[in-house]
């Protein structure tokens, strides 16, 4: 497994919810965990990048 691949797996299971408004790209985006060790390369919607 990748540690990108990693990554994304630890903070989909940590913050997705199938229930909750959009995919879970967006979902982790959009956490405001910032004390969390991953948050600052936890990945990032599309649209985020583009606009930022």
């Amino acid at each position: 497994m990748s540690l990108r691949k990693a990554i994304d797996d630890k903070c989909k299971e940590c913050i997705y919810c199938p229930l909750s408004k959009g995919t879970w790209r967006q979902q982790v985006a959009d956490c405001a965990s910032t004390q969390c060790p991953l948050y600052d390369v936890r990945p990032k919607s599309n649209a985020k990048k583009q606009g930022g």
